[in-house]
């Protein structure tokens, strides 16, 4: 869609940047599928070559073949997008916000829609969205984007469980973030320990031994990152097992279900 100022784009080692879009092996679909308005579901992939029984049966468009696009919802336009693509017998997928025109309750199908052609088709898929649920219930590899650079790529439990900025953290979920610093206090006998202590005394967390094996000593400010996921309510009088977070006295400032629990 755009020329480059400079530099060149390569797939399988062979330069397709200067070739004709239909000699490049990459299809694309985005967020609004390219559908001829004046030509049937039949017709449109037709055009863009011969789909397999397999496909539009695994799509579930057979009873839609002779509907005009207009006639369609947006998940039935999304399927026939697909189906497109994978008429194209393109290496490369590049899907623009594919979710983004979805009703919620369709998305989850969609997604196994994508899985199933993904395997059928052997193709690379490049996916674009701004939903973390779409990203780590499909991604490979997941790569965040902030201020026009990739500030972490990786596998999706990775970046949940290791981000590497604040950023990447709350690009993946929801996620709170308390600032603090680490004392030491100390333990039973001539023992001492670090707990990592909130600004407003508020929270407290022990350290790990080993959260620090190269720092000493440790950073002067850190940041706490609490996934709402992580946190459950318990009795005033609930006596904790092991050491963990303490909580004085917060309050809930806000509580969404999300179907399955709280957020």
């Amino acid at each position: 869609l755009e020329s480059p100022d400079s530099g060149t784009v390569e797939l399988d080692g062979a330069r397709i940047d200067n070739l004709p879009p239909h000699r490049r092996g990459v299809a694309m679909l985005a967020q609004k599928p390219a559908l001829y308005p004046h030509l049937t579901v039949a017709k449109n992939l037709a055009v863009v070559g011969p789909n397999s029984r397999e496909a539009i049966d695994l799509l579930r468009l057979g009873p839609l073949l002779d509907r005009l696009p207009h006639e369609l919802s947006g998940g039935e336009r999304q399927r026939v997008g697909l189906a497109k693509l994978l008429g194209r017998n393109a290496a490369l997928w590049l899907l623009d916000e594919p979710f983004a025109g979805l009703d919620p309750t369709f998305r989850p199908e969609f997604r196994l829609d994508l899985h199933l052609l993904a395997r059928q088709a052997g193709a690379t898929i490049l996916l674009v969205t701004h939903d973390p649920t779409d990203a780590t219930a499909l991604g490979h590899r997941i790569g965040v984007v902030g201020d026009g650079r990739l500030v972490q790529v990786g596998p999706a439990d990775e970046l949940i469980e290791r981000p590497a900025t604040a950023f990447v953290a709350g690009s993946l979920g929801r996620f709170s973030l308390v600032p603090g610093a680490i004392s030491t206090r100390a333990g039973g006998g001539d023992r001492s320990e670090r707990v990592f202590v909130s600004e407003c005394g508020s929270v407290e967390v022990p350290v790990p031994a080993n959260a620090f094996p190269g720092a000493s000593p440790p950073p002067a400010s850190l940041t706490l990152g609490i996934r709402p996921t992580d946190v459950s309510p318990v009795p005033p009088d609930f006596a904790m097992p092991e050491p963990g977070i303490v909580l004085k006295g917060w309050p809930v400032v806000l509580a969404e279900p999300d179907g399955s629990g709280w957020l």
